[in-house]
């Protein structure tokens, strides 16, 4: 009897070691290379409770504070923390290594490991893959977690975002803000894949007038001081159709002006990822210019030309509003890449965990 209970008693000491471990706090720094790049700073990355966004969300806040852990969860920018640090998250791609000087002769700075999984190193980009041949799986072998694009990345990370507003704001009728003289605007840059460069340009050429182009191509120019994410997306409020290219045709790879015109109301006019119905939030809530590339741009000039004027046609493009954005959608939301540093957090402690 006295053993039956010594190790019931040794029982609970094992449980509440257990509980112990796993409630220890997880830190996770951005690395900066010994100063040679900076990692998740445009994504605000380190920034809490509320982060500044930059880039295609210039001038949004988000608040961090609502994501829930098991084990309290620290991501930061300070690299003091990196010799206790459960993970270390790399921007691999602002590495020299990857920069248009090649610098091959730098090597990444991984700091050395105290134990097998600790720290966890992480890889973090969001740019197309195919830009970077030099991505072989030995190079990604060394890392034990990817943040990047790819669908089948272990924390995959989009576009698809809110945009400082709410979900709900995606099924709002923004008939009213429409402007009868904006058919379609244009605010991509960046160049155009191969595929479909000269098509596209062709369609900008007969489009004349009709298209409002403010980056390349441009024939007019933002509103001064007017250069934030909020100012661009009340500017798309006001046409109808906004076209959306990619630079490269890559699955996965769907740039910021895709879901920015759904939720100002407007119909993008799309083509790049050949995906894209998995990042489109209901059936025919988008033109797809792979249904018309085949034929003359004409053809599609006449067709949103068309639909512009006649509501009755026009509204078909917001039926799936009635139905609730789709369950594909609501998925790539949820990896927004502003918001990934919380599932950074669960992903490095299952890691840890065992899980």
């Amino acid at each position: 009897r006295r053993v039956h209970g010594d190790s019931r008693q040794l029982m609970w000491l094992v449980v509440l070691s257990c509980v112990v471990a796993s409630s220890d706090p997880i830190t996770i720094v951005m690395s900066t290379g010994n100063g040679l790049w900076n990692t998740g700073v445009w994504s605000g990355y380190g920034e809490f409770p509320v982060a500044h966004l930059r880039w295609a969300a210039e001038g949004i806040s988000v608040d961090k504070s609502s994501c829930r852990t098991l084990r309290p969860c620290h991501v930061t920018q300070d690299q003091s923390k990196i010799p206790i640090a459960d993970a270390v998250v790399m921007e691999t791609v602002n590495h020299p290594k990857f920069l248009a000087n090649r610098a091959k002769s730098i090597p990444f700075p991984f700091p050395p490991k105290v134990s097998p999984k600790k720290p966890l190193f992480g890889m973090f980009y969001f740019e197309p893959s195919a830009w970077y041949p030099e991505y072989t799986n030995q190079m990604v072998s060394k890392f034990d977690f990817t943040v990047t694009p790819q669908s089948q990345s272990d924390i995959p990370i989009t576009m698809t975002c809110p945009w400082g507003r709410d979900t709900s704001d995606f099924l709002l009728d923004q008939s009213a803000s429409k402007d009868p003289s904006h058919l379609i605007a244009y605010f991509n840059g960046g160049g155009l894949d191969p595929y479909y460069d000269a098509w596209i340009q062709w369609f900008i050429r007969e489009l004349g007038s009709d298209i409002h182009s403010f980056n390349q191509f441009a024939n007019m120019q933002l509103p001064q001081n007017q250069n934030t994410a909020n100012d661009r997306i009340e500017l798309m409020k006001t046409y109808k159709y906004v076209l959306v290219t990619e630079n490269v045709v890559l699955d996965d790879w769907v740039c910021a002006e895709f879901s920015q015109a759904l939720i100002a109301g407007s119909v993008p006019v799309y083509i790049g990822a050949q995906n894209i119905q998995d990042y489109a939030p209901g059936n025919n809530s988008f033109i797809h210019i792979r249904d018309w590339i085949t034929k003359s741009p004409l053809e599609l000039i006449s067709y949103l030309k068309q639909t512009a004027s006649n509501p009755d046609l026009y509204a078909q493009f917001s039926f799936w509003k009635k139905r609730g954005i789709s369950t594909s959608f609501q998925n790539k939301l949820n990896q927004c890449v502003y918001y990934a540093e919380c599932r950074m957090c669960q992903h490095v402690q299952q890691i840890l965990d065992g899980v």
